[in-house]
């Protein structure tokens, strides 16, 4: 008999074995936990189950087995059974199920909490699994150490500490793809060649080169990715030439300059501030009062970075509100104060090492019908054009700017100071790389060079 009971547990207990084995895989679970934990909670979690094994062991005491373990064997699993069947016990597995109910099972399948799909990084950058070594430091990748690197040029540059950028795989974005998103929204993309460099063209009259052609995802300049072999003709042809990596940031470069003003939070403005408290506590207090709020101090500053003026001299722009601030809240009224006040910071923006700005202007008596407009209290989007004039007047100006922009320079439009801020909101949706610049924002000693003079055709007047 115990050679036969021997014999049919040698050759169940591996089947048994499998067969757990293959429950295990068929129920697996994305839950995060130790099998051998699970596996006691389960076994311990009915009692029923150990009232009837300790039963089956009382039994098989009754046979010539050694009744001593199997009696001692039956009573643990009596005992356990007991303990788990306390009443006092019925509260704890309720609440334990109601705390395992419900969201729990989702928040352990990515190791997220819900809370957590609420956030939206400020900057964030995805790039395609072909695009991973590029930001794995152990494999070469350079990315990230060019990230740090940028949030010190655009905080020296635009006076803005960028907000940490969050570099992160995704796998519905092509293998070699990239795209740049701002709170969320995608803003910028672009492909990449990891094995290639990017040779950018200088200007239009570059000589093509053998190499796959693309434009620049920064510039949208015409390029071609070439190989290492060909890096020094094409340097010696007109044309910049970038590794992969600095393509990429380049673009975050330029999408963080464009959207700074977006990327300036309150809190981040309250960090700014408490900087310069520390330096200047005096304006600070005078500024940041009961008639001044942080968020008409935060407006100001990005208006400004929309217009590309830097606000890394904040204290002369917390002077500047301070002084307008006594006067009126209006906000383009104290961003029009502000920026006569930055003349100097303006200026060097534009100016070139020989002390000359190179812009363009208005028709002069055009420019004296939109003041006329201002005067007489016209509305802040009226302007002395009709709609076909208007569009003769943005092709003209941006003929002038694509002439300016070929020779490098920054594209400039210098008008009546009465006027900046009209001709801004009409001009600018059209030519978003343009600067308009008024007479009084720029230094005396600064030399003005006429690139040419926008001629639309005047309404008629009755």
């Amino acid at each position: 008999t115990k050679l036969t009971i021997g014999d049919g547990l040698a050759s169940q207990i591996p089947a048994f074995l499998i067969a757990l084995a293959a429950a295990m895989l068929m129920t697996r679970s994305t839950r995060r936990t130790e099998l051998p934990v699970e596996f006691v909670r389960q076994l311990v979690a009915h009692p029923a189950g150990l009232i009837f094994a300790a039963f089956f062991l009382g039994l098989l005491s009754l046979t010539k087995l050694p009744t001593v373990p199997l009696m001692a064997l039956g009573a643990g699993c009596l005992g356990i059974a007991y303990v788990l069947h306390w009443p006092g016990r019925a509260v704890d597995e309720d609440e334990d199920e109601e705390e395992s109910s419900g969201a729990a099972p989702l928040e352990r399948t990515d190791g997220k909490r819900i809370e957590d799909y609420l956030s939206v990084e400020p900057l964030e950058v995805e790039i395609g699994v072909g695009l991973i070594d590029l930001a794995d430091p152990q494999r070469g990748g350079d990315l990230m150490q060019r990230v740090t690197s940028l949030r010190r040029r655009v905080a020296s540059e635009r006076g803005i500490v960028l907000p940490k950028v969050r570099i992160r795989d995704n796998l519905r974005l092509p293998e070699v793809g990239y795209r740049i998103l701002i709170h969320g929204n995608p803003i910028g993309r672009g492909v990449l060649e990891t094995d290639r460099w990017l040779a950018i063209a200088k200007n239009a009259t570059a000589e093509s080169l053998d190499g796959e052609e693309t434009r620049d995802p920064a510039s949208g300049e015409r390029a071609y990715w070439i190989t290492n072999s060909q890096r020094e003709y094409a340097e010696s042809h007109e044309y910049r030439v970038e590794s992969p990596s600095a393509v990429l940031i380049e673009h975050l470069h330029r999408i963080a300059n464009q959207h700074a003003d977006e990327l300036l939070s309150r809190e981040t403005t309250r960090q700014l501030i408490d900087e310069v408290r520390q330096a200047s506590p005096t304006v600070v207090e005078e500024v940041i009062s009961d008639t001044l709020k942080l968020g008409d101090v935060q407006r100001v500053l990005q208006r400004l970075l929309r217009e590309g003026v830097p606000i890394r001299p904040l204290v002369g722009i917390l002077e500047a509100l301070a002084d307008v601030s006594r006067h009126t809240h209006d906000l383009d009224e104290m961003v029009e104060h502000t920026r006569a006040c930055l003349a100097r910071t303006i200026t060097q923006q534009y100016r070139d090492s020989q002390g000359r700005v190179y812009a363009a202007s208005l028709d002069s008596q055009l420019e004296q019908q939109w003041v006329d407009l201002g005067r007489a209290g016209s509305d802040a989007t009226s302007v002395p054009l009709d709609q076909e004039q208007l569009h003769v007047l943005v092709g003209e100006l941006g003929q002038l700017m694509a002439t300016l922009r070929i020779a490098g320079r920054p594209e400039v439009l210098l008008v009546h100071p009465a006027i900046r801020r009209r001709v801004r909101d009409v001009v600018t949706p059209h030519l978003p790389n343009l600067r308009v610049v008024s007479h009084s924002e720029l230094t005396s000693d600064t030399t003005v060079r006429s690139v040419g003079v926008a001629r639309a055709k005047l309404r008629s007047r009755s």
